[in-house]
């Protein structure tokens, strides 16, 4: 089971990654990138996460990781020429469709200031 974790950067960046559990060996991945747990804890980033398991988990292998409040997954119906351009983009941007419709929509809520 994935589950969409928020990444803080120690030079101020924010993201958004996914992290997996498959058999014994725990990964995060961001941007299409995935790494093992061990590798990622040395970029000295910071994860809020919104289960107590997760939490657990990514602490155990050496992860800043603090609790945040839930997240809420959303269902949207698109255009099938949207999806397309929408997996072409996460492509060549390496990121999560997920990601790049977070990032459009605090945009959007940010310019018209709500």
């Amino acid at each position: 089971m994935m589950r969409r974790v928020k990444i803080l950067f120690p030079d101020g960046e924010n993201s958004y990654g996914q992290f997996e559990m498959k058999g014994d060996k725990p990964t995060m991945q961001i941007g299409g990138t995935v790494y093992d747990l061990e590798t990622f804890a040395a970029t000295k980033a910071v994860v809020a996460v919104n289960d107590e398991e997760t939490l657990k988990i990514m602490q155990r292998y050496g992860v800043a990781a603090r609790p945040t409040g839930r997240q809420t997954t959303i269902t949207i119906s698109v255009k099938e020429s949207l999806k397309d351009r929408l997996q072409y983009a996460k492509s060549e941007e390496r990121m999560s469709v997920t990601e790049i419709l977070t990032e459009a929509a605090e945009e959007w809520l940010s310019k018209r200031e709500y």
